[in-house]
């Protein structure tokens, strides 16, 4: 017992594990910048200029003056604060009262209500506002990541904030399993690989996802490609604190976040942990027990949401 005090008192033990003895609160993302949008009737027309009916626009209203607006189609699925809709760029025509749908720009549109955000302040573990002061750190950390999946823009009426992601026609990587079983060896292989390299770029910023699962992931086709995994869902994520020195340290206990059955011991628990690394001091850290779960899923059938 001496022979381990004396060892925990070297410098060598200190730089090593400080981190993981002196957990931190994390750190705040700074704000994110959104702009104003209004919405406004105008009818609408295809490439080919043949009317489609008349439709809500939502019009942002750009720092430089450059038209950028959107033509919400349809919900895609509703969502905690409001829904998310899929949608599709607009190009203004000579006539102030028509617009042109560019159908190569589908997007997706997180709309949430700003009452519920305020009813909901506190009461749950996912913050719209933190979730796109994320992304937009995210954005700052080198424009991004290939397979995370990062905002068009951002803004707000006197109502609802709006979130506008490109389009993932290839869907929630949950349902794609749920609907058709396993994905082969190699395919889950490729997607696991992307989905890693996505969490590794999210290590080297300082952010832990903390909901990492399959139901986060969306499938996407850029030009001719297979479709790639992409990240998504920040709305619980934390900043990792680092020290004077640079040092990430481990977080400190927090309520749980994430789903059930993909949650880590240290999670469930909430005891503090390494949101940093994928493996850290020869212990599985949040990151790596919710891959673990994923990978087997990718290679498996789904675990039901009782969570065995």
């Amino acid at each position: 017992m001496a022979a381990l005090s004396q060892v925990m008192e070297t410098e060598e033990f200190e730089a090593e594990f400080a981190p993981l003895l002196s957990p931190m609160s994390p750190e705040e993302f700074p704000a994110a910048d959104i702009g104003a949008a209004v919405f406004q009737q105008k009818m609408v027309v295809d490439e080919r200029g043949l009317d489609v009916g008349g439709g809500e626009i939502l019009l942002l209203d750009t720092p430089n003056g450059d038209f950028q607006a959107y033509h919400l189609v349809r919900t895609l699925r509703d969502a905690i604060y409001g829904r998310v809709v899929s949608g599709c760029r607009v190009i203004p025509t000579e006539d102030p009262d028509r617009v042109r749908l560019d159908e190569r720009a589908m997007v997706a549109v997180k709309m949430m209500s700003l009452q519920k955000i305020e009813e909901m302040r506190g009461r749950h573990a996912e913050n719209p506002f933190n979730e796109i002061a994320c992304m937009s750190f995210l954005h700052s950390q080198a424009g991004g990541h290939p397979h995370v999946l990062m905002y068009e823009a951002l803004c707000r009426t006197q109502s609802h904030l709006f979130m506008i992601m490109p389009y993932c026609s290839g869907g929630e990587l949950h349902s794609v399993i749920e609907e058709n079983g396993a994905l082969e060896p190699e395919r889950a292989r490729a997607l696991f690989r992307q989905m890693t390299q996505g969490v590794e770029f999210l290590g080297r910023a300082s952010v832990a996802h903390r909901d990492l699962s399959l139901e986060n992931v969306l499938l996407h086709r850029r030009i001719e490609e297979e479709r790639i995994a992409m990240l998504i869902d920040f709305g619980m994520a934390l900043r990792i604190p680092r020290d004077k020195d640079g040092r990430c340290h481990w977080i400190s206990r927090q309520l749980r976040a994430g789903k059930l059955h993909y949650m880590s011991p240290e999670i469930i628990s909430q005891r503090p942990f390494d949101g940093s690394k994928i493996v850290s001091l020869g212990r599985w850290t949040a990151f790596s027990w919710c891959g673990g779960v994923a990978d087997h899923l990718l290679l498996r059938s789904l675990c039901r949401t009782s969570g065995r």
